[in-house]
């Protein structure tokens, strides 16, 4: 799920653009992305795990695990998620 005024983009965009030059984003099944959050990449590819959420407003720049939550500027890892399926 991705809520209102997301941003998902690479960190580095003053390089020119090759083919090698930006990994991507990978969202796994499950995962929410809050109000606001920024998802900036860097070269490797950038993975939101599974059923993980990133907080609103937060600034993420680094990949997650499953069943995570993240929030804040720089984001980080504030707990695990309980997920019942």
């Amino acid at each position: 799920m991705i809520m209102s005024n997301v941003t998902v983009g690479r960190s580095d965009i003053w390089k020119p653009r090759s083919k090698d030059s930006w990994g991507g984003v990978h969202l796994k099944k499950g995962a929410i992305l809050c109000t606001g959050a920024r998802i900036i990449g860097k070269k490797d590819k950038l993975i939101v795990g599974e059923n993980t959420i990133i907080g609103a407003n937060a600034v993420l720049t680094c990949s997650t695990g499953d069943n995570e939550v993240w929030a804040g500027i720089p984001a980080r890892k504030v707990k695990d998620r309980d997920v019942i399926d």
